[in-house]
């Protein structure tokens, strides 16, 4: 009598595990590209949210209202590192700082601790007008990531948030 085995040998499965390790390893990489990428681009969809919250709230109470890097709890923070988080507050008295007689909009948590933030040094924050102006300098806010810029927001005077273009980000320099 003729017995016939089923199954595999460990050659084989020893086989079929080099080869899917080995597409493993060319496939990781450009998830890793992929998934910076992705996180770059969430970054980019808060910050634009965040200053179209911030103006829409500005015209309709009639106050200014202050986006900055910072928490609730120091209040704004020094420097133009926008990563660490950023908060929207209504200032009330007008003193660009948050205050306890301010109101808190909202509050945005910390990146991913591979992405980069940051304004220029000439404007640290964003402060929106009862009008939904913006004045000052256009602020510009460079997402890199692993020191590369990944996008912009530009906000100009006017209020308006807008994504830089692949010609203004190739001019911009890389995040420290």
């Amino acid at each position: 009598m003729i017995r016939s085995h089923a199954g595999f040998t460990l050659i084989e499965l020893l086989m079929t595990l080099a080869v899917m390790a080995l597409l493993a390893g060319i496939g990781a990489p450009p998830m890793g590209r992929l998934l910076v990428r992705a996180s770059a681009s969430s970054a980019h969809n808060l910050v634009m949210t965040g200053f179209a919250s911030a103006r829409l709230h500005a015209v309709s109470q009639g106050r200014a209202v202050t986006v900055c890097p910072g928490d609730a709890a120091i209040g704004c923070r020094a420097g133009g590192r926008w990563e660490g988080g950023w908060i929207l507050f209504v200032d009330r008295n007008g003193d660009d700082r948050f205050g306890p007689e301010d109101t808190l909009l909202r509050v945005e948590q910390p990146l991913s601790p591979r992405l980069a933030i940051q304004s220029g040094s000439t404007r640290p924050r964003a402060v929106f007008r009862p009008n939904g102006m913006s004045g000052g300098a256009n602020l510009t806010l460079r997402i890199c990531a692993d020191g590369a810029v990944q996008s912009a927001v530009i906000l100009s005077n006017a209020g308006r948030a807008r994504s830089a273009t692949a010609s203004e980000r190739a001019a911009m320099s890389a995040c420290s």
